[in-house]
């Protein structure tokens, strides 16, 4: 027997069990353990169990109280996962706040409110994020808009900017009030790393460059250190 699909006009609530496709004109509340392959909420979704999926796109607030699993999510809108996110292709428009995350590839434009840890081979974050624990990453590039913060960041390449032409929609009203961005944070540490608008306590990396607006306290470097214009480093260690 083939799983079944729902579809609705309006709201829709779900008990556990196995869907095919599931698509709500309206809100969409889950109450059980379910698995599906596609999860469509044009309105705000709540889960109390759960969710395995395929595909699930959110076209308002969503909030998750135990794990998601997804090959691919987007979220127009606030984003709440109180347990672990773990996903192929993560998007959120809007503002996200998540116990752990584990993507390949993960797209942040908006806000991270918080979270404890993310792990991710692809992160490009516009806007700010709050991470109280580490960053894990392959590839990372931070467009920055109002105060950063996260302990550490390990990763093969980073690049932190604030680049106001990535500016836009949700984060049009941060550029207007001229916040800028500031990241603070305890240890980077990787292979390619440029930073601008960074304070850090330690910055260890093969290939590293300082640039404006940053702040470090100590650089260790195996390969290329360079410290543009405008950023100061106070001890320099080459190993």
């Amino acid at each position: 027997m083939e799983p079944r699909d729902i579809k609705s006009m309006g709201d829709i609530k779900l008990e556990s069990g196995e869907y095919g496709d599931i698509i709500s004109a309206g809100d969409l509340k889950i109450n059980g353990k379910i698995r599906a392959n596609f999860i469509k909420a044009a309105g705000d979704l709540k889960a109390k169990e759960e969710i395995e999926v395929v595909k699930i796109s959110v076209f308002g607030d969503a909030k998750f109280k135990k794990a998601v699993k997804a090959d691919d999510a987007s979220i127009y809108g606030d984003a709440e996962f109180q347990d672990k996110l773990t996903g192929t292709e993560i998007r959120i428009f809007g503002s996200l706040s998540a116990g752990v995350v584990d993507a390949e590839k993960m797209t942040v434009n908006g806000e991270i409110d918080k979270a404890s840890e993310i792990n991710a081979e692809e992160l490009t974050l516009n806007g700010e994020f709050h991470v109280d624990g580490a960053m894990n990453i392959g590839h990372g590039r931070f467009n920055l808009a109002g105060d950063s913060r996260v302990k550490e960041i390990f990763c093969e390449q980073l690049e932190v900017k604030v680049s106001r032409d990535s500016f836009q929609g949700i984060l049009s009203g941060l550029i207007s009030r001229n916040r800028g961005g500031q990241l603070k944070v305890d240890l980077i540490e990787g292979d390619d790393i440029f930073l601008e608008h960074t304070t850090a306590e330690v910055v260890r990396g093969k290939i590293v460059r300082i640039g404006e607006g940053s702040k470090i306290g100590k650089v260790e470097y195996s390969d290329t250190l360079e410290i543009f214009e405008g950023g100061t480093v106070e001890v320099k260690e080459e190993f």
